[in-house]
């Protein structure tokens, strides 16, 4: 494979001066796996509110910021788009394989479009390539009849079709066309002509002289009226209309690859706003011609995620609104880019870098405008920008004059124009461009690890080395050395920054603290960082110092950030991720003539004003982190380097987009009896000059609104405010949220205010109004809340009169009511006296009657009692009976049969007798139901004999009956009372009979 070949092959991602990186292009994709159609794109367009517009093989997507949404065609059909337009009355039409079809905002859908000419509609019933207004508001389309039909949507003016035979009466077919500055329109044949509308018909150009027999497959006028015309196989042409002159671009091995396009056939054209032609090959990927640099470099597609466009063959380019690049491909659905920065690039096969290695460079511009970049750990490389031509210096192990080390850490010229070299593991390296050889000075181990080389106001040269600091003279003698330790020595012998101050002091960066020479009294001063003190150092180990117009010194350190000292205040100010810096490592310092400062970060670029205002740039922006190296700024150009070679910018020449994002309402959802109705924005939009309003039923219970912005991306990091004008006249913050709700709004009109941020976008801020009229309810209507409150109102009045008529009645019939009831009442007092007393005297018989029975029953349970106890006499009669008999019986040696039964049968009659006892306890109950039960509850302590003993006392019954029921003599009866007093606790004073009386 030639050199020629292989570079174009690793050239890619080359820096551009429009929004492109020129390391690598980040990009963000559409494609068929987040929702379109398919990824053959045809087709792209931002409309002016800034929806974007996505044409495909199988038909219409639409990309608003939140969704994807498909769109096809009014009948159903599934048809190749060839092109999405829209004119100068905001219509979109698209032109597809089947017609011309048209959206309708009303009805959210594309319908197929029909003029009341017959001639023209036959002709639209074709395979439509082109649609362009001219500048009158006509529309010119193309179709696959070989026509160039011009017509009024209107029908103010006759249809014109435009054709072009060529001499043998065969008709060509146009592929593409488009208008000069003066709106003449210009046409590209299928066979390599190149035609203008000229005196109302199709005359062929000066382009004929190019002998071209390709396809023309596209064309665009950049911003000096020059024509560029793509072909199908043919490469790329430069066409002046006024001299007739002509450029061919044309790829061959022969070609110098930034001179000419790398793919033969050309699908795509666009001139952007800075008036870079971006070209679509069809294998080559994205092509970018900067005109006025006359230059190409390319974006292929590689497998690096995020970091390439997905597909070599590029079908459409765009610029949309923010100045985003969007790239439509055969096979990858879309790309879009966006970059502040306008750069360039000098390709790391030019500079015949490495591939794969991540070390940063350093950078160093001479006296001659010779750019010195060390190339990673590979050596380091003289760059002519005059001639192109790149010088290698690498380190041969068995070389003794060449470069000794191959990781260059830092550059110097001294005044005598020789190039000092510090490298990382060997030693100094000094190289005289005028003799082109490299110089050796005696005794220089020392100088292993030369991080910071500076020149002081004596013209001496100091190396910051990994042991220190050494000076010398321009004749090369060692001067002095300063190492670590004591009042006079550093902090430590690994010294990575040097800076020469306006005072002539000498700034030092080491490991392990700052420390100040100061040149006046030959002294040290050092800071470090104090845990405890907000104001010291926020890290010890210091890698870039420079100083800043204000005559404050800018610190950067390797983790803790910038620091600025003061002189007046003598202390450190820390700024870092919470003042708005990316990036904790600061490798580098610049100083432009805007006085900003420009900060080599691990994170990218950063920029910081005079007035201490940060902007950072980073991966999006074409930025990677510095690892290992830093950014030289020289004049008003800025480079910095790494394994995608070495790109450069202007500072003062950066351009950004000011501009606020247009914010724009996507979809309404309106909630009734639960249920979402999903309505989409454009159906109530369709009137451009007034705000658009939406109707709220008294069904709807809640209304979200769904907006978005122009701003694809970024949109992530835009934030919203919003003001509902009827409810609440603050703005107020929803933060990044793209989604407003409310519910329950009283009947009214309210106007709904969304915008960007001020804070983040202060110019030419827009906004998104939507109108909302809240419908009353049928009973929150005025007319009906009066005729109800009037309603009301006469029933209050009629219920007042009604009720004092009613009341009146009622008084007059209370009080006739009082009268009867006063005579019925001492009617039925004299009735219920003297039933009462009737009563009484019947309940006196009833008392009287029930006195008597009792007596009557107590007399017969006395008699019973009485009875049972002449009987128990009986029975203890017969047992002294008994007694005497068995006394006889045991006197008389033979006991005789008669006496044995008269014995038998007095104990039976004696076991009758125990019965009559248990019949009294029966009859005693009955008289008195609770005195045993509560004899023996209280005094539990008293035996059957004497239980038996308290009944008979409270029947009354004498001692001389109580001796003889118990069978015993009086002086026992005598006893067992007394034992029975005791037990019962009674007094001397107390008798029996009182006691039992009141006993309970």
């Amino acid at each position: 494979m030639s050199f020629v070949r292989l570079s174009a092959l690793f050239l890619f991602f080359i820096l551009f001066s429009c929004k492109v990186t020129g390391q690598h292009i980040r990009f963000k994709y559409v494609n068929k796996d987040t929702g379109l159609y398919d990824n053959l794109i045809k087709s792209i367009v931002q409309d002016d509110k800034g929806t974007v517009w996505i044409a495909t093989s199988l038909g219409v997507n639409k990309l608003d910021g939140n969704e994807v949404k498909k769109y096809s065609l009014s009948n159903g059909t599934a048809a190749v788009v060839n092109m999405l337009y829209e004119d100068s009355r905001r219509q979109l039409w698209a032109a597809t394989e089947f017609g011309l079809y048209k959206y309708n905002s009303g009805t959210d859908r594309f319908d197929y479009w029909e003029s009341i000419d017959p001639k023209l509609n036959e002709a639209l019933k074709s395979d439509i390539f082109e649609i362009l207004e001219a500048d009158d508001g006509s529309l010119l389309i193309i179709n696959s009849h070989g026509y160039v039909i011009r017509f009024s949507e209107t029908n103010d003016f006759k249809t014109t079709f435009y054709s072009y035979k060529d001499t043998n009466g065969k008709r060509l077919y146009m592929k593409t066309m488009a208008k000069d500055a003066d709106g003449n329109l210009w046409l590209g044949t299928n066979d390599g002509r190149l035609l203008q509308v000229s005196d109302n018909r199709l005359v062929t150009t000066g382009f004929a002289k190019t002998k071209n027999e390709s396809a023309i497959q596209v064309i665009v006028f950049d911003d000096q009226n020059q024509l560029w015309i793509g072909t199908s196989g043919n490469g790329l042409f430069r066409f002046n209309p006024a001299t007739r002159d002509y450029k061919h671009y044309y790829k061959s091995n022969n070609n110098d690859v930034s001179k000419s396009i790398n793919d033969n056939i050309i699908l795509s054209l666009y001139v952007d706003k800075q008036n870079n032609l971006w070209i679509g090959t069809d294998s080559g990927g994205l092509n970018l011609y900067q005109i006025d640099e006359d230059t190409f470099s390319y974006i292929n597609s590689l497998a690096i995620p995020n970091y390439s466009i997905p597909d070599n063959s590029i079908s459409y380019i765009t610029q949309g609104y923010g100045d985003i690049i969007w790239v439509g491909t055969i096979h990858g659905g879309v790309s879009y880019f966006k970059n502040e920065l306008v750069l360039n690039n000098i390709s790391p096969v030019k500079l015949k870098f490495p591939k794969n290695d991540q070390q940063g460079s350093v950078v160093l511009k001479d006296k001659k405008g010779n750019l010195w970049v060390s190339a990673g750990r590979n050596g380091l490389r003289m760059y002519d920008p005059r001639s192109g031509r790149t010088k290698v210096f690498i380190d041969d192990p068995d070389s003794q004059t060449d470069l000794n080390g191959n990781i260059i850490i830092s550059l110097f010229e001294d005044p005598k124009g020789r190039i000092w070299i510090g490298t990382y593991w060997n030693v100094l390296n000094i190289y005289d461009p005028e003799k082109d050889k490299f110089i050796a000075f005696p005794k220089q181990d020392h100088t292993r690890g030369t991080f910071a080389i500076e020149k002081d106001d004596e013209g001496r040269i100091w190396l910051g080395c990994n042991s220190g600091i050494y000076i010398y003279d321009t004749d090369l003698n060692l001067i002095k050395s300063i190492q670590k330790g004591g009042a006079e020595g550093l902090t430590s012998n690994t010294v990575k920054a040097l800076y020469n101050d306006v005072k002539g002091d000498m700034w030092i960066g080491t490991r392990d603290g700052l420390n100040i020479y100061h040149k006046e009294n030959d002294k040290f001063e050092k800071f470090f960082f104090d845990v405890d003190d907000s104001t010291s150092l926020s890290c010890d180990n210091i890698v870039s110092i420079a100083g800043n117009e204000d005559l404050s010194i800018l610190i950067g350190t390797y983790g803790g950030a910038l620091n600025v000292y003061s002189r007046e205040k003598k202390n450190f100010k820390r700024i870092g991720a919470d003042e708005g810096l990316n990036g904790e490592i600061i490798r580098g310092i610049n100083i432009d003539n805007d006085k900003n400062a420009w900060l080599s970060t691990n994170s990218g670029l950063s920029k910081i004003s005079p007035d201490w205002q940060i902007e950072n740039f980073d991966i999006e922006h074409g930025i990677h982190g510095f690892n290992g190296g830093k950014a030289l700024l020289v004049n008003d150009t800025m480079y910095m380097g790494n394994s995608n070679g070495l790109t450069y910018f202007n500072p003062s020449k950066m351009v950004f987009d000011s501009l606020s994002p247009k914010i724009f309402i996507t979809k309404l959802r309106l909630l009734e009896n639960k249920t979402f109705e999903e309505i989409p924005f454009s159906v109530i939009a369709n009137n451009e000059e007034e705000i658009p309003e939406v109707m709220m039923l008294p069904d709807n219970d809640l209304i979200s609104v769904h907006f978005a912005t122009s701003d694809y991306w970024t949109s992530e990091k835009n934030s919203f405010v919003f003001m509902l004008e009827g409810l609440n006249d603050n703005w107020q913050s929803i933060q990044k949220q793209n989604i407003l709700t409310f519910a329950n709004l009283a009947p009214g009109n309210y106007l709904l205010r969304i915008k960007v941020n001020p804070e983040s976008n202060t110019e030419d801020v827009q906004e998104a109004m939507l109108k909302i009229v809240v419908k009353p309810s049928f009973f929150q209507m005025g007319v009906v809340r009066l005729g109800l409150l009037m309603f009301v109102f006469t029933g209050i009045i009629f219920l007042f009169v009604w009720r004092d008529r009613y009341i009146k009645a009622q008084r007059n019939r209370l009080e006739f009511l009082v009268k009867e009831k006063t005579k019925e009442i001492k009617r039925q007092e004299e009735e219920a006296f003297k039933k009462d007393l009737a009563l009484l005297e019947a309940e006196k018989k009833n008392q009287e009657l029930h006195r008597k029975r009792l007596r009557e029953e107590l007399n017969f349970k006395i008699e019973e009692l009485t009875n049972y106890t002449l009987r128990t006499l009986q029975k203890n009669d017969l047992l002294i009976g008994i007694k005497e008999m068995l006394v006889k019986a045991k006197s008389n040696p033979k006991p005789q049969k008669i006496q044995t039964s008269a014995i038998v049968s007095m104990i039976d009659d004696s076991l009758r007798f125990d019965k009559d006892w248990e019949d009294f306890y029966t009859l005693f109950n009955q008289l008195h139901p609770t005195f045993i039960k509560s004899l023996k509850t209280q005094h539990p302590e008293l035996s059957e004999r004497e239980i038996k003993l308290c009944s008979l006392i409270k029947l009354k019954f004498t001692s001389q009956h109580i001796a003889t029921l118990f069978g015993i003599s009086l002086s026992s009866v005598k006893v067992a009372r007394h034992r029975l007093r005791k037990k019962l606790y009674l007094s001397k004073d107390e008798d029996f009979e009182t006691f039992f009386e009141t006993f309970k």
